[in-house]
Parts: structure tokens; C-alpha cells; sequence
């Protein structure tokens, strides 16, 4: 019965009546080997040719590129070489969607480096850069957060967001410099708790925020756009010691 049914099986097989023929693997020359393509975003602010060029290699290599409105997995930040412009950059897009953000910024120097990385930037490439390198870069930064959770820290109705570095206060976004969010995230991790300025500063991770007198005026700036616009005086001053974050209140000053 059983070399019976065996000598069968191909005439079964032609007939639709065989066991199901294993399922075909994907041909590996058919992708060159690479992983499944990216949803990437673009934000462009270089020369046309510049970007488009990017964008036809990023297509080649079978990526998916879109525009930032469409939620892609990752943001790509096309730009010029000034780093005057890139902390801009980089804040309107994180406003706009929180995602991993990778710029590829025309060659220059340190300065350039510095100003994508303290805007918030998940990495950062001189361009013009390979697709391939590019495309590296960004499996790295998806695969860094996927591996850890994202954290938010809430009080009240503000909520931050340390690894995309946003704000929110009433599901209203704001917009924050990086020494700002930094000074906030402090007070926010240790609610109703005075910190003096030696210990924002340190928060900070700047050398520029090593005067007090600056730390005051980042806490003028957060009051005028954390609190005072939602009618709220969270940042409460502790005179001759420092500040702390209670729990927000209706109400004006502080």
C-alpha cells in the first residue's frame, strides 16, 4: 500500500491531489541578501539634486521614501551644511513626529556635528554619503530604541518624552531648546523636590549652562511656555536655594 501510494503521488500531484509542494523560499539574489526595505520619511532642505539623487538610491536598495507626514519608521533630514539652521530643523520635525531621525548634512565640521546631535538627532552622516552607509545608520538607531521602552515622565498634564525629546501639556506639543527640556526633565524626575543650580547645571551636560544667571533665564523661558500659556505655576522658585516642580495649580506667578 505504501509503494502504491508513493507510485501514485506524482500522478496526484498533477491532478491537484498531492500533498502541498513546500512553500518556495525568496530567492536571496532577488534582494541581494538585505533585510526587508525601510519606511523612511524625508525632510529636505539641501538642493533639489542633492536630495533626489539620495532619495533614487534609497529607492533602488528597496526602501520605502515618503514624505514626514506619512509616520514612517524613520525620518531622514536632508540639509545644508549650516549648523546655524539644523537645531530648527530637527525641532520641527520631532514637533511634528516623533520618530528616529538620522540628518545627512553637507560636509563640514564639528560645529555641524554638535549642532545636529544637541537638536535631538538620532545620528548623524556627512553627505554626500553612500546609500548603503546611510541605510546602515539607520537600522542602527531603530534597532537602539526598539531595545529599550520608551520612557515618559507625567505631572499633572505635563508629560515628557526623554528619547525623542518632546513635551507635551494638555496634548499640546511645545517646543523646547535642549537646555530647556534638560532643566525641565530634572525637575520633573524629582517632583516637589528643591533643586539648587549647581544641580540643574549638572542635569544639563553643558558647559554653557555653567553660569547660574543662565539657569535662571532657561527657567524664565520654560515658565513662559510650560506654565503661563495653560495657566499654570508649576516651576515654583525656593528663594536663596533653587526650584522645584509641585503639582500644577490654576493661577498665575510664581
Amino acid at each position: 500500500m505504501t509503494a502504491r501510494r508513493r507510485a501514485r503521488s506524482p500522478e496526484r500531484a498533477r491532478a491537484g491531489g498531492a500533498d502541498p509542494a513546500p512553500p518556495r523560499r525568496p530567492d536571496p539574489a532577488s534582494t541581494g541578501g538585505r533585510p526587508a526595505g525601510l519606511d523612511i520619511g524625508v525632510v529636505a532642505s539641501a538642493s533639489g539634486a542633492a536630495a533626489s539623487g539620495l532619495v533614487a538610491e534609497l529607492r533602488s536598495r528597496g526602501h520605502r521614501v515618503t514624505d514626514a507626514a506619512a509616520a514612517p519608521e524613520v525620518l531622514l533630514v536632508i540639509g545644508p551644511g549650516a549648523a546655524a539652521g539644523l537645531a530648527s530643523v530637527c525641532r520641527t520635525v520631532r514637533a511634528a513626529n516623533p520618530r528616529a531621525v538620522v540628518m545627512a548634512v553637507g560636509a563640514g565640521g564639528v560645529d555641524e556635528c554638535i549642532a545636529a546631535l544637541e537638536a535631538g538627532t538620532d545620528d548623524y552622516v556627512a553627505h554626500p554619503c553612500t546609500a548603503a552607509e546611510l541605510e546602515s545608520r539607520m537600522r542602527a538607531v531603530l534597532r537602539r530604541r526598539r531595545a529599550r521602552p520608551v520612557e515618559r515622565l507625567a505631572l499633572d498634564d505635563l508629560v515628557l518624552e526623554p528619547s525623542t525629546m518632546s513635551a507635551w501639556r494638555a496634548d499640546r506639543l511645545i517646543d523646547l531648546t535642549t537646555g530647556e527640556f534638560r532643566v525641565l526633565e530634572a525637575l520633573l524626575r524629582n517632583p516637589n523636590r528643591v533643586l539648587d543650580r549647581r544641580e540643574l547645571h549638572r542635569a544639563t551636560g553643558s558647559a554653557r549652562f555653567m553660569a547660574s544667571r543662565v539657569v535662571d533665564v532657561c527657567i524664565h523661558s520654560l515658565r513662559e511656555k510650560v506654565d503661563r500659556p495653560f495657566g499654570r505655576d508649576s516651576i515654583a522658585t525656593v528663594r536663596g536655594v533653587g526650584y522645584r516642580l509641585r503639582v500644577a495649580r490654576a493661577g498665575g506667578g510664581g
